[in-house]
């Protein structure tokens, strides 16, 4: 498992981490913006056959604006 976090030096540190390594997948779940999600594929693209971000961010935001506004989903 690699976290990849956002940093001064977190590229550089997830090359180091991944070295030589090949992948057929990364799911991500844990980055923050969409400069860390293209930061880590510049640093995969080679290395990697499929790529797969998960939010939740979003599914949070949609279910306190059905709260709000008292629909129930």
């Amino acid at each position: 498992m690699i976290l990849f976090r956002k940093s001064s030096n977190a590229v550089e540190k997830l090359r180091a981490a991944v070295g030589d390594e090949h992948f057929d997948a990364v799911i991500d779940f844990s980055a923050y913006d969409s400069d860390v999600v293209k930061d880590a594929l510049h640093v995969l693209e080679d290395k990697i056959k499929l790529y797969i971000y998960i939010s939740t961010d979003s599914v949070y935001e949609v279910r306190n604006f059905f709260r709000r506004k008292k629909i129930e989903v």
